[in-house]
């Protein structure tokens, strides 16, 4: 008895395998897995890249309706499923009593591609008769006539330039129209207009050095001590360049405060403070060289020469009491001479750092220059 239960038991157990299988293996009708590989490029129906948000929306949307559909058949396969095994160890008939889970809807539609026309049509030039590309010395006739080259000879436009050389400096345009740039210009064109020089404009800030201190000590009248400290400078400089060389006029203002060691002394009188300060301006007319060191390194050599106006004001102190003032003033040729160095950081801005020297008769100074050049 216990034998033909167990039998049973194990006829059913197949016979629950075998309907499992057979469940198990029913594929999804073909739209249920054909989102994937329908119209697919390499295999895939989602492109390596997207050509805008709304074609990137279509085929998420497509993968979602698809994984929906799918999401459905499995939910209709394991109802299936359950009907069967009450059926077979129960003995009772159930209604499928069941609903998809998703709701799947009308598939998505890819949005149709608008045509969009090309901003910029090229033109390709229209052939021209190539020209005698060897002109032979007249002294060599056969040698002409095994080396020129034909007028008749056709060239594929493939390789036609897009200008035909003529002569150095020269060039034949798409209209036939013969064009001879200047050589110094740095434009070629049919509307560029050769330029022989450029422009610059140069700010310039200094550190002044006094050169001169007057030590007369055993003059007859006024024996005195006057230096100056260290004083600053500004320059304003524009002009021409032309190669290697700067043609310009400059402006400067110079001043310069006494030293506090400054003194003078009548004779016959206590020695007295000398305080004060000198102010200087100047016009210059410059001229400089530049040579080259590296490719953004320059190396230069100045000369100016101009007038300047000295305005001077001094005060005479004794034991903090104002015994003198005077402002003496001064008109006096000035030149100068220096040399720096000017790195190009862009085509059109280059920084110097130079030395020069000027020569004025109240206060000749060095100056160490900071400037930076425009050129236009």
């Amino acid at each position: 008895m216990k034998a033909g239960f167990y039998l049973q038991v194990v006829f059913l157990y197949f016979i629950f395998i075998f309907a499992s299988g057979i469940s198990l293996a029913q594929s999804s009708p073909e739209y249920d897995s054909g989102y994937l590989f329908e119209e697919a490029g390499f295999d895939s129906a989602i492109p390596p890249f997207y050509q805008g948000l709304d074609e990137k929306s279509y085929y998420h949307a497509r993968q979602i309706h698809g994984m929906k559909q799918d999401m459905n058949a499995y939910s209709r396969n394991l109802r299936d499923l359950r009907k069967r095994f009450n059926q077979v160890f129960y003995g009772r008939k159930t209604s499928d009593g069941g609903e998809d889970p998703f709701q799947v809807g009308a598939p998505p539609q890819l949005p149709p591609k608008k045509e969009v026309s090309p901003r910029i049509i090229y033109v390709p030039p229209a052939p021209r008769k190539p020209r005698d590309r060897y002109e032979a010395p007249q002294t060599d006739a056969n040698f002409a006539h095994e080396t020129q080259v034909t007028s008749d000879e056709q060239t594929n436009p493939a390789d036609l330039l897009a200008f035909s050389v003529q002569e150095p400096g020269s060039y034949h345009s798409h209209d036939g129209r013969t064009v001879t740039p200047d050589s110094n210009s740095k434009a070629i064109g049919l509307f560029s207009k050769p330029r022989r020089f450029d422009y610059y404009i140069m700010p310039r800030i200094s550190a002044v050095h006094p050169s001169k201190i007057e030590k007369n000590r055993n003059h007859p009248s006024t024996p005195h001590y006057k230096r100056y400290e260290l004083g600053f400078s500004g320059a304003l400089a524009a002009g021409i360049r032309l190669n290697r060389w700067r043609f310009g006029i400059a402006a400067i203002y110079q001043q310069n405060e006494v030293h506090p060691d400054s003194w003078a002394q009548k004779v016959g009188s206590p020695r007295v403070d000398w305080s004060g300060q000198t102010d200087s301006s100047a016009f210059l007319l410059e001229v400089s060289h530049r040579f080259p060191i590296t490719n953004s390194f320059y190396g230069t050599l100045d000369l100016g020469a101009g007038y300047s106006w000295t305005q001077s004001s001094y005060d005479f102190i004794k034991s903090g009491l104002l015994l003198e003032h005077t402002s003496p003033s001064s008109e006096d040729f000035i030149w100068s001479a220096g040399t720096g160095l000017y790195w190009s950081f862009s085509e059109q801005a280059s920084l110097l750092l130079g030395y020069r020297y000027f020569a004025e008769e109240t206060v000749p100074t060095h100056n160490i220059d900071l400037g930076l050049e425009f050129g236009f």
